[in-house]
C-alpha cells in the first residue's frame, strides 16, 4: 500500500526542521546544573594527561622531549555569569593539572670522526614525577570614586605541595574574609571589584641519562706496551631533574552586594513625577511586580545560554540581550507565586541614564524634593553601568489594592523589594444625560468612573430637582437611570452625586433639560394658518381701514 505523502519526505527535511527551531534559553540562570556538572568534573582533574580529554601533545614523545604534554590550568568559576562574580566566599574555582611523559628514549649521537659511526644516548625516568608546589594568587582591586584611590587585597592559597597533591583541593574558594571585605568594600559611589586569580604550578621529572661513544685518544710518544690511546668507547651516566613550569589565569568583576539606592515616588501617589524605583550596583536579569504575592507583570533584561567547553566539558553561563515583557509560564519565580495573565497590570520598562537624567532634570525644575534626592545618584550613572531604573505606569486594575511590590532579582538569585502602599482616594468622574419621557415624566443617566476612564460598577448615585429625590446602584458599565416627575414649562435642573467611599473620592454633576413648546399649541397655529390659506382661496375678502 502507498505510503502518505507526508511519510515519505526525506529524513534531511525532518533535519531541516529541527535545526530551523529557535534555540531555547533560560529564564533564570542554571547555576544548580553548572554546579552539579563541574563538582562531577573534579574528581577527573588530579594528574590527569592529555588523552583525558583529547587534548594536543605539547611535542611528540622523544628523547628531547620525553614530557610531552604539561599544564596547570584554572578552568572556571562558579556561580558566575560572563565575567561576573557575586560578593561573597562561596565562589568555587574549578582548576587542575596534568601531564603525559614517556619511557625510554635513545638517539644516536655520533663517535669522534677518526673512530667514525655513532654512538647511542639513552634517557628513561628515574622514579616517578612531584608537583612541587600548586598555588594560586589572588589579587582584589577595588577603585573608590571618592577617595580616587585603589585598595589591594592580596592572598596566597597553597593548594598542593609535594606529598599532598595526592589530595588535591579542587575547587578551592575565594578566601577573603568577610571581614576584610566590608573593611576594603567603600560604603558609596565605588565601580566594581577586579578580581585576578593566577596558579603557578611546577612539576620536577626525574630522569637517569646514559651516553655511550667511541672517542679517539692520541698515543703519548713514550708509550710503552698496554697504553690505552687510539679509538676508545666511554659510557657516562647522570641524573638529571627536568622541571616544567606553568601557570594560568583568570579575570573576573566582583558586583557588589545588590541593593535598593532610593524609591523615587510611590507609583500610587498622584503628585509624583515619576513613578520609579532604582536598583544601582548589581547585574539585574529580571524585575516584576507583585500583587497579593501574585506576579501581575514582568520585564526580562536578560535570558541565559548554558555553555560547555568541547575538550575539558566543564560549563559556564553566559546572558543573552532578550528584553521581553509579560510574565513567562516558564518562569519558576512566576509558578511559585501564582502565575497571572494579568500582565496589564502595570508596565515596566528600562530607562537609560541620559533618558532618566533628562527626566530628573526636568522633575528636579519642577521643585519636586522626591526627585531632587536622586539627583547625585544619577550624577554618577556614568560611572557605575550595572546602575539603571526601573519606570512603571499604575493602570486602573490597582484599585483598591492596599499594597504593591516591585522587586528584582539578580543573576546570583539576590532579590530586592520595593513595597508600596495604596494610601489614597483615588479620583471619580461623574457625567449626567438627561431626556423628557412625556408631559411629566424626565429620564435621568449617570456615568461614573475612574481617573482611567473605565466604569466603576455597584455605587449608589441620588438625583434630586426642585420637586423630588431619588437613587440608583450602577451597573458593570457605570451606569444607572431614573425616572423624575416634574411639571416645569422652561427647564429642569436636575442635579446627581457620588457620596465617595474608602477607596474613591465624591463627585457630582448637573444638568439643564430645556422644555419645548407644548404640542397643541403648535398645532393651533398651523390650524389657524391653514384657514386663511383655504378663506383666500374660497373668495373671502378682507377691507382695512385706515
Amino acid at each position: 500500500m502507498k505510503q502518505p505523502a507526508f511519510f515519505s519526505c526525506s529524513p534531511l527535511f525532518f533535519l531541516f526542521l529541527l535545526c530551523a527551531l529557535p534555540t531555547a534559553f533560560f529564564v533564570d540562570p542554571p547555576h544548580a546544573q553548572v554546579k552539579n556538572n563541574n563538582d562531577a568534573l573534579a574528581s577527573r582533574l588530579n594528574h590527569y594527561n592529555a588523552s583525558s580529554f583529547s587534548l594536543p601533545w605539547n611535542c611528540v614523545p622523544s628523547y628531547d622531549c620525553p614530557v610531552y604534554f604539561f599544564e596547570s590550568k584554572l578552568f572556571t568559576a562558579y556561580p558566575s555569569v560572563n565575567n561576573f562574580l557575586p560578593p561573597s566566599n562561596n565562589v568555587s574555582f574549578l582548576w587542575g593539572w596534568g601531564e603525559d611523559h614517556g619511557g625510554s628514549y635513545e638517539k644516536p649521537i655520533p663517535n669522534d670522526p677518526r673512530c667514525g659511526g655513532y654512538g647511542v644516548a639513552s634517557r628513561g625516568p628515574n622514579g616517578e614525577p612531584t608537583a612541587e608546589f600548586f598555588k594560586a594568587n589572588l589579587t582584589l582591586k577595588i577603585f573608590n570614586n571618592e577617595t580616587n584611590s585603589t585598595q589591594q587585597l592580596n592572598k596566597q592559597l597553597d593548594l598542593c605541595r609535594y606529598s599532598s597533591c595526592s589530595s588535591i583541593q579542587t575547587p578551592f574558594q575565594l578566601n577573603f574574609s568577610n571581614e576584610e571585605l566590608s573593611k576594603a568594600m567603600p560604603a558609596s559611589n565605588s565601580t566594581d571589584f577586579n578580581l585576578n586569580v593566577k596558579l603557578k604550578g611546577k612539576v620536577v621529572f626525574p630522569y637517569i641519562e646514559t651516553r655511550t661513544i667511541t672517542s679517539y685518544r692520541e698515543c703519548p710518544d713514550d708509550c710503552s706496551e698496554g697504553c690505552e690511546c687510539g679509538c676508545l668507547t666511554d659510557m657516562t651516566t647522570s641524573y638529571p631533574d627536568m622541571i616544567i613550569e606553568a601557570e594560568s589565569e583568570l579575570k573576573y568583576i566582583v558586583a557588589k552586594p545588590a541593593s535598593v539606592s532610593s524609591f523615587v515616588s510611590n507609583p500610587f501617589s498622584r503628585d509624583a513625577a515619576l513613578n520609579t524605583v532604582t536598583f544601582s550596583q548589581n547585574s539585574i536579569y529580571k524585575a516584576y511586580a507583585l500583587l497579593d504575592e501574585k506576579i501581575v507583570s514582568a520585564v526580562y533584561f536578560f535570558e541565559f545560554d548554558k555553555k560547555r567547553h568541547a575538550n575539558y566539558g566543564f560549563e559556564w553561563i553566559e546572558k543573552i540581550e532578550a528584553q521581553s515583557k509579560g510574565v513567562k509560564a516558564s518562569d519558576a519565580e512566576a509558578i511559585t507565586t501564582g502565575f497571572s495573565n494579568a500582565s496589564g497590570l502595570l508596565a515596566l520598562k528600562l530607562v537609560n541614564c541620559s533618558d532618566y537624567s533628562t527626566r530628573l532634570s526636568n522633575c528636579v525644575s519642577a521643585n519636586s524634593s522626591n526627585c531632587s534626592s536622586l539627583e547625585q545618584s544619577v550624577a554618577s550613572c556614568n560611572v557605575l553601568p550595572q546602575r539603571f531604573h526601573i519606570a512603571f505606569t499604575v493602570s486602573n486594575a490597582l484599585l483598591g489594592t492596599r499594597e504593591m511590590k516591585v522587586s528584582q532579582r539578580d543573576v546570583f538569585s539576590e532579590s530586592k523589594e520595593a513595597v508600596f502602599n495604596n494610601s489614597f482616594l483615588s479620583k471619580t468622574f461623574l457625567s449626567l444625560q438627561a431626556q423628557k419621557l412625556s408631559e411629566e415624566k424626565v429620564k435621568a443617566t449617570a456615568f461614573l468612573k475612574n481617573e482611567y476612564s473605565l466604569p466603576i460598577p455597584s455605587a449608589q448615585i441620588s438625583f434630586s430637582t426642585r420637586e423630588i429625590n431619588s437613587s440608583c446602584v450602577t451597573d458593570l458599565l457605570g451606569s444607572c437611570a431614573v425616572e423624575l416627575f416634574s411639571n416645569a414649562n422652561e427647564t429642569i435642573s436636575i442635579q446627581a452625586s457620588f457620596a465617595g467611599s474608602n477607596e474613591l473620592e465624591p463627585a457630582k454633576a448637573s444638568h439643564q433639560l430645556l422644555i419645548p413648546p407644548k404640542r397643541e399649541n403648535v398645532f393651533g397655529v398651523l390650524t389657524f394658518l391653514i384657514a386663511i390659506v383655504i378663506g383666500l382661496g374660497g373668495g373671502f375678502h378682507f377691507r382695512f381701514f385706515k
